[in-house]
């Protein structure tokens, strides 16, 4: 394998800002928990949800540090992370150990893609029907939770079970559908790692689009206006993630197409699972920054001034219900 200057730079980061974006999260999980006014309960229920799977997400990125080298027909994964030090003595062990960690980054950071995705659309649905008052904590709760904890005891499970070698797979196949081993047919796992990009990043644009058109017709107060400009920041530099993702394997794909230097694949093999290891530094600085009690509890805790008091951010007479 070819050692390059972005093999030193990630690695780098993930055992020096990681752990540090990890603190991030971990500080931002108590401050949604503690400072939260009641009247955007919902919405920062959203926001936990990102948090909590950032931070374990992390997790999986500590102990893997991963490179990804696609070498048609063939993936090749380089584990650099904390993980290559557990069962020293058992090799195979140790390489089943780092892919449960790998798959289980892999989810969450496609987890939140879709979190991203309940965000936008409840946030639209509640902007393009400001007189519908209706109680959705409940609903909002009972989703988040059901779906979360759905995609990351399954989907986990699916992904590492495909990063196995494909004669295990065939041989699992061959139970169900004996007539596809053999057949020439190509073998589609996991269509969420490859579709979740475009798809979070086609609803983002379609729901800001809606909203866009709904609020030029529509008057809010300006505390209301103050609120959602302030989701709008962080959901926005949410979507950075996925974005970011695409970017980067179109970039890698068309690369090697054209047959470029090694150096330039090599840079975007390390990129890969960059984007989700940004996210965890990006998420608490955009929601802290953003979200005033949040803002100012952050201060409090370590004596910045502040002009603004930490206490429920009142939407009376906005025109819609913040449930």
């Amino acid at each position: 394998m070819s050692q390059h200057w972005s093999d030193k730079v990630t690695v780098y980061w993930d055992f020096s800002l990681g752990p540090l974006s990890f603190l991030a999260n971990l500080m931002l999980v108590f401050i949604i928990l503690k400072y939260t006014p009641e009247t955007t309960k919902t919405y920062s229920s959203i926001i936990l949800a990102v948090t909590i799977s950032d931070c374990i997400g992390h997790i999986g990125n500590f102990m893997t540090s991963p490179r990804v080298l696609p070498r048609d027909p063939q993936l090749f994964m380089v584990f650099r992370g904390a993980c290559t030090f557990c069962f020293p003595n058992n090799l195979q062990q140790r390489s089943q150990f780092c892919l449960f960690f790998y798959a289980l980054q892999v989810q969450l950071f496609i987890l939140n893609h879709f979190i991203l995705v309940f965000s936008y659309v409840y946030r639209m649905s509640i902007i393009v029907n400001p007189f519908k008052k209706i109680d959705n904590r409940k609903a909002v709760y009972s989703i988040l939770c059901i779906y979360s904890s759905l995609h990351f005891c399954y989907f986990t499970w699916v992904w590492y079970a495909c990063l196995q070698p494909i004669e295990i797979i065939n041989q699992e196949i061959t139970k169900y559908l004996p007539d596809i081993v053999g057949s020439g047919a190509t073998y589609v796992f996991n269509i969420l790692s490859v579709t979740s990009y475009l798809f979070a990043i086609v609803i983002a644009v379609i729901c800001k689009w809606r909203i866009y058109i709904f609020t030029r017709n529509y008057q809010y107060s300006e505390a209301l206006k103050n609120l959602h400009r302030s989701l709008e920041m962080v959901f926005s530099a949410q979507a950075m993630g996925p974005f970011l993702s695409l970017i980067t394997g179109v970039s890698f794909v068309a690369l090697n197409q054209m047959g470029v230097s090694s150096d330039s694949t090599i840079l975007l093999e390390n990129l890969m699972s960059r984007p989700a290891v940004l996210m965890y530094m990006v998420n608490p600085i955009v929601t802290i920054y953003f979200i005033a009690p949040y803002r100012t509890a952050f201060r409090s805790w370590f004596c910045f001034p502040s002009n603004v008091s930490v206490g429920p951010l009142s939407v009376a007479n906005s025109g819609e219900p913040i449930t």
